[in-house]
């Protein structure tokens, strides 16, 4: 019988483990005697995502004023850890790629989850945060509970939907109600499964409620608002008939100007298309 996310995620084995290559590139950038050329390499065995990855230096979400030709040259203009980021984005999409449309519209839901994304490496960048791109991953996998919910317990997974609509709650309330635990605490159990950095898992876990986290994370902040804001957009689906509540001490944390908003809806509308097209179209995620 399972009474706790941890019981979900521990018998889950379709998304059991992270891509080789994410692991072997984590290796090697925690490895002070690899260099570029080391991580170029492991990188150009895979020629989809090689080709991927060079699309997406050169798009809208870095806009550099050269072409990019090279892995090695993309290595070298985004970075060791934020193309290592990168290439876990890239892959997580195909890792929940058996999810039957009939059960959840994967397009809608990547399409809400890749708008965090975006808005949440916007709201990083402005706060002058070192690795943008750990956002944009943060924002992709925040609702990932969600989906590892639908593999392993699909009917209770629409029964929580069902039971969100007829008592007027939001989803994660709905999730307690019908599972005893919501999908942030399926999706931080699947970060520890996957051996991420505790900061990852705190993110994820609190993305609805930041304050609770570890010291007030700003990661947690970060995504609270920038998936409040894709939810107000209206863009994609997160499971969520209704814009939930903004945790305002999470704005606070952030420390920004309320102007950054409308640049970043501003930005979020020049890039969405393109990086739509990068992270699902070219992954063939219909």
């Amino acid at each position: 019988m399972i009474t706790s996310a941890y019981d979900l995620v521990k018998d889950t084995e379709s998304v059991a483990s992270l891509p080789n290559i994410f692991l072997r590139l984590d290796k090697l950038i925690n490895d002070a005697s690899c260099d570029l050329s080391d991580i170029a390499e492991v990188i150009s065995e895979d020629t989809g995502l090689s080709a991927r990855l060079l699309k997406i230096a050169n798009s809208a979400m870095f806009n550099f004023p050269a072409e990019i030709d090279s892995i090695t040259r993309a290595v070298a203009m985004v970075g060791t850890r934020q193309l290592r980021d990168l290439v876990l984005a890239t892959q997580i999409i195909a890792m929940f790629d058996q999810i039957d449309d009939s059960v959840v519209n994967m397009r809608s839901f990547w399409k809400h989850s890749i708008a965090t994304g975006i808005l949440a490496r916007l709201l990083a960048s402005y706060r002058r945060e070192q690795n943008i791109e750990y956002f944009y991953l943060l924002g992709l996998l925040h609702d990932i509970g969600r989906l590892v919910m639908f593999i392993e317990q699909p009917e209770m997974a629409l029964k929580a939907i069902a039971y969100r609509i007829e008592h007027n709650v939001s989803l994660n309330e709905a999730e307690l109600c019908v599972f005893g635990f919501d999908h942030s605490a399926v999706g931080a159990e699947l970060m520890c499964q996957w051996g991420l950095p505790r900061p990852m898992y705190d993110a994820v876990c609190y993305h609805h409620k930041p304050s609770l986290s570890l010291n007030n994370s700003v990661d947690a902040a970060v995504i609270h608002v920038a998936d409040i804001m894709v939810n107000a957009l209206n863009i994609g689906c997160s499971g969520e008939s209704d814009i939930p509540p903004m945790d305002e001490s999470a704005w606070d944390r952030l420390e920004l100007s309320p102007y950054v908003l409308a640049d970043a809806v501003g930005y979020l509308d020049q890039q969405f298309n393109e990086v739509v097209n990068l992270f699902i179209d070219d992954a063939s995620c219909q």
